[in-house]
């Protein structure tokens, strides 16, 4: 019997996005933790077969303003030494970024939004993550802050705008910028709760849906892909 996945989430409607129904169709057992809503994260690392942490609009270095970071943190960080496997989307990854000692900041080029091309280093040709990947794809971004590598970390992918797009930790940690994650309903969600942002970075909504339309499906094969991948790290194959 596989144990579940503990998914970390900080927005009730920042889901898995496509992931949630790979995973049902795989038959990979999660649950999903709200720190933000109190919820508090396990003692019991071993109840778990492995950790997903996901987005969220806030910034690392509020944690004066949302407190559960600091706990977050804290955790990530015995997690991160009990070489458990971890997987990091966006605020996840800058999360992990700061857990392993390096600076996450705001980005001195402004939000890095839309749906923009991240091409694969020498080392992440090679990496486990990207295989089966094209060297170059286009997936959509959606933060204002980036991060330094930390020490020991394997730069795997960059964007033109932020070379830091995912790395990976030892053997097990990975933390990724972008969102391959994303299906249509949480475009729609991060589209009509940071339209400041999205008009900064000179979008549309509209704009923006009929890029969607163009490159959703790809990124839901990359999605597939990615997880195919991943899923030996999290769960022993018999």
């Amino acid at each position: 019997m596989k144990l579940p996945l503990l998914v970390v989430r900080h927005h009730l409607e920042e889901n898995l996005g496509s992931l949630e129904k790979i995973f049902i169709d795989r038959g990979i057992p999660f649950t999903y933790r709200d720190v933000a809503r109190g919820e508090l994260l396990p003692a019991r690392l071993e109840a778990y077969s492995g950790f997903l942490v996901l987005g969220g609009f806030m910034g690392v270095y509020q944690q004066d303003e949302y407190p559960f970071l600091h706990e977050e943190l804290n955790w990530l960080a015995r997690v991160l030494k009990a070489e458990r496997p971890v997987l990091g989307i966006c605020l996840g990854s800058q999360l992990i970024t700061q857990a392993l000692g390096a600076r996450v900041f705001k980005g001195e080029k402004g939000p890095e939004i839309g749906w923009k091309p991240v091409r694969l280093t020498e080392a992440g040709q090679k990496d486990r993550l990207f295989k089966n990947v094209p060297e170059t794809f286009v997936p959509i971004h959606w933060h204002g802050d980036t991060f330094d590598l930390p020490t020991g970390a394997e730069l795997l992918a960059s964007s033109e705008m932020y070379p830091h797009q995912a790395f990976r930790a030892g053997k097990n940690v990975y933390a990724v910028q972008f969102h391959f994650e994303a299906n249509e309903k949480l475009i729609e969600y991060w589209a009509r709760v940071d339209q400041t942002t999205l008009q900064k970075a000179g979008l549309t909504p509209e704009g923006l849906r009929e890029k969607s339309r163009k490159f959703l499906p790809k990124l839901e094969k990359l999605a597939l892909q990615i997880w195919q991948n991943l899923e030996p790290l999290f769960f022993e194959e018999d």
